[in-house]
């Protein structure tokens, strides 16, 4: 199978959706299905060799973008060509009126394969008057793209936006998604020795339960709740307790550090690690016991830092549920293996979430093998 894939930017740690194109096609190609990605809205030009990548600047004009789109495609011959789509990544606002027909020189009599990473906003019953206003603009671009683009096989990656498109007369199945991290392989027992002695002088390293976030912390997670029914856990197992903040938190993620410094929890250690390279990120990851997430348990599914924690085999405590879709519609019950949803107020089983750990693996192969394997039976 020739794969092309079309997405607006693809230099590398500029957005998740470049980055997650350049893995999936990486892996597919190592899997012997040869891939072209392109960025037609790059942040420069450039040609890169092995699996090939054109990136096209996002400050020529179209129609010169097109021409060199069109080219690439024609001496590849892709069988199926692949949009990666997010619509803040097409118009400022998400209005991507007309895509459909800008791209269409490029899919020509092709096959066609959509993958949605984000929908529309305003799906939360929560949210406010001006984002359902906003998103109902965003909705008709986007039931338009799809109606101008044709295409054979659709996919999304939680299923409650697979519910959504199948409400608008979308089939979509889901692709789960895969870590942002490499799982780089590592001396768990040495890493965690070294860790406690540097930060947690005289805390054995067999009794501590390594808990933490990795990225983004949102501000509508209760963070404070949640910890202290951990630590209430821990000292109930018996168990020292040490937080670990792991990646760019953002500023949420600094006020959360500064209140646990000012108001410590009780029996718990607090260590910031920080934003690390990639490699280094993944062998900190991977002593992490239990992994904390701000995502709420609709939207966990397409998290990148909730993939990495479950590739690098380290169960996922979702603790927030005030995402609720709109209407009818309803979050399916989580498919994850690894992943426990903990309401607030109630009691944290922490033996139990422990004993979902396992050995670390990444899952992009396997989910690489699916890609090919539904896109065979269309």
């Amino acid at each position: 199978m020739r794969l092309a894939f079309l997405c607006s930017s693809l230099a590398p740690g500029r957005n998740g959706v470049g980055d997650y194109t350049r893995a999936l096609a990486s892996e597919l190609s190592r899997q012997g299905h040869p891939c072209l990605s392109i960025g037609l809205e790059d942040t420069e030009a450039a040609l890169e060799e092995g699996s090939p990548v054109v990136r096209l600047a996002g400050d020529r004009p179209w129609a010169e973008r097109l021409v060199q789109a069109r080219v690439a495609l024609a001496g590849f011959e892709p069988d199926w060509v692949s949009l990666q789509f997010v619509a803040y990544a097409w118009q400022p606002r998400g209005y991507a009126f007309g895509l459909a027909d800008r791209l269409a020189p490029l899919f020509g009599r092709r096959r066609r394969h959509l993958m949605f990473h984000e929908l529309w906003v305003g799906l939360n019953r929560h949210d406010r008057l001006v984002n359902r206003l906003h998103g109902i603009v965003q909705r008709r671009a986007i039931l338009g793209l799809h109606r101008g683009m044709r295409p054979q096989l659709v996919h999304t990656q939680a299923p409650v936006y697979a519910a959504a498109l199948a409400a608008e007369g979308i089939p979509a199945r889901r692709l789960p998604l895969f870590g942002n991290l490499p799982v780089v392989p590592c001396n768990r027992a040495a890493i965690r020795r070294e860790l406690l002695a540097a930060h947690a002088p005289g805390l054995p390293s067999d009794s501590a339960v390594l808990a933490g976030w990795f990225g983004t912390v949102h501000p509508q997670w209760d963070a404070v709740e949640v910890l202290a029914r951990l630590a209430v856990a821990a000292q109930a197992a018996q168990r020292s307790l040490v937080l670990l903040a792991l990646g760019r938190t953002g500023a949420a993620g600094a006020a959360l550090a500064a209140r646990i410094r000012q108001q410590p929890l009780p029996g718990a250690t607090f260590i910031d690690l920080g934003e690390r390279a990639p490699e280094e990120a993944s062998r900190l990851l991977g002593i992490f016991d239990l992994s904390l997430t701000a995502n709420p348990v609709a939207l966990a599914p397409k998290s990148g830092t909730v993939a990495a924690s479950l590739d690098h085999g380290v169960p996922v405590l979702i603790s927030r549920n005030n995402w609720q879709p709109r209407g009818t519609l309803s979050v399916p019950p989580s498919e994850e293996s690894g992943v426990v949803f903990s309401p607030a107020g109630t009691a944290i089983d922490l033996p139990s979430l422990l004993a979902l750990r396992r050995p670390p693996a990444a899952r992009l192969p396997a989910i690489a093998r699916q890609f090919i394997s539904d896109i065979a039976a269309t």
